[in-house]
């Protein structure tokens, strides 16, 4: 998505893509860039659940050294 607004998918990250998170509402919303200065958003759940993905997937099994609050 381009914004939290949008509900259509606009960039897929592939395996190995470089990614920087860049900010969040605390709440749900993440916004997050990629290498070409492009900046998209997904929705979470439960801090770590990531919404809108054809099966169950966690932040921690897409982002390699991701830390997670306690």
């Amino acid at each position: 998505m381009t914004s939290p607004d949008d509900t259509t998918e606009a960039y897929v990250f592939k395996p190995g893509d470089s990614a920087t998170l860049l900010e969040t509402d605390n709440k749900e919303w993440v916004s997050i860039g990629n290498d070409s200065g492009e900046v998209f958003w997904f929705q979470i759940n439960n801090y770590s659940e990531i919404l809108g993905q054809d099966e169950k997937a966690y932040a921690y099994d897409y982002f390699e050294g991701l830390n997670m609050a306690d």
